[in-house]
This record gives C-alpha cells, sequence and structure tokens, in this order.
C-alpha cells in the first residue's frame, strides 16, 4: 500500500501518519523534513527533492507525508491513496502555537523562539486565509489552500478527504 498524507500546516499529518504507518506496519516518510535536512545540508532544492523521491519510491510500501505538494506529483501518482487533511485555520492555529509550547518547555524545539513561532503562524494563516486565487512559488510548491485543492482535483478518484477528528478516526476504522 502506498499512501500520500498531504494538508496545510498543523492539520495533523504526522499524528495520523506516524498512526497509520504502525497500524499497517509499512515505513513512514516525514518529506518536510527529509527535504529540509537535504537543503540544509546546502542541496539544492531539486536535488535534495529528487534524492526523496528516489529514496521512497524504490519502496513497494510506504507512507509519506507533507505540505510541499508541487514537487510531489512522482507521488501522488504512484499513491494508491491519497488522504487531505483539511482543517479550520482554527484548530490549525492552535496546533502550531501548541506543538511550539510543548516543544519548548521541553528543550526539544527544533525551531526555537518567538520571532520564528510568529513568522510560521503568519505565513500558515496566509495558506488557509488567502485569497481563492491559486499561486505556487519559485519551487513550485503551492502558497496557499486553494492551490492544493486546485492540484489534488486530478486525483480525486482516489483522495479521502477528513476535516475532523471524527473524519479521521473513521478513516483509520
Amino acid at each position: 500500500m502506498k499512501i500520500y498524507i498531504g494538508g496545510g500546516p498543523g492539520a495533523g499529518k504526522t499524528t495520523l501518519s506516524r498512526r497509520l504507518a504502525a497500524k499497517l506496519d509499512v515505513p513512514f516518510y516525514e518529506l518536510d523534513r527529509l527535504l529540509n535536512r537535504g537543503i540544509d545540508g546546502g542541496e539544492p532544492f531539486e536535488a535534495a527533492a529528487t534524492k526523496v523521491l528516489a529514496e521512497i519510491t524504490a519502496n513497494d510500501t510506504w507512507i509519506a507525508e507533507g505540505s510541499y505538494l508541487g514537487w510531489l506529483e512522482p507521488l501522488l501518482i504512484e499513491a494508491d491513496l491519497i488522504v487531505f487533511l483539511d482543517v479550520p485555520w482554527r484548530i490549525a492555529s492552535y496546533r502550531i502555537v501548541s506543538r511550539h509550547v510543548k516543544l519548548t518547555a521541553a528543550r526539544n524545539n527544533p525551531y526555537p523562539g518567538w520571532r520564528g513561532l510568529y513568522q510560521f503562524w503568519s505565513w500558515s494563516r496566509r495558506y488557509y486565509k488567502s485569497s481563492n486565487t491559486p499561486r505556487l512559488n519559485s519551487w513550485a510548491v503551492p502558497d496557499n489552500r486553494a492551490t492544493v485543492v486546485e492540484l489534488l482535483d486530478a486525483y480525486k478518484s482516489k483522495m479521502v478527504t477528513c476535516r475532523t477528528n471524527k473524519d479521521i478516526e473513521q478513516f483509520l476504522a
């Protein structure tokens, strides 16, 4: 089984992916972390993205999750199932802030500092609240929810959308 789980920041992608990977006993790939590791290591975006995609598609089963949808078309094509977590901004906002506070209190925050939280929160708000004008940034990565919805429309025959915790629990059942 090959599953892609997408959605905006704070949607619950990583949490759902970990639960599903444990339930199905399949490898789990956190795309944002893998991609950022390559970029932080000095690789150009295209090289890091190509390496991440090759690592995942070499496997017969996988669960991959992330927000960087634009460069992921090979995964979307290969996926047997696409799960789109489309939570309201108020839920995502709460999760973003509470995750930051919890990680900071545990002294385990890879992105410490309140200024960084505010910048990420502001960008995330724009992702959820921006106009319905689809836009891609310079890496062909959607910078708003409307663009993600438009890109995923081509895959609706193999897509499940979850908007609430109840939807997620029904999906897992």
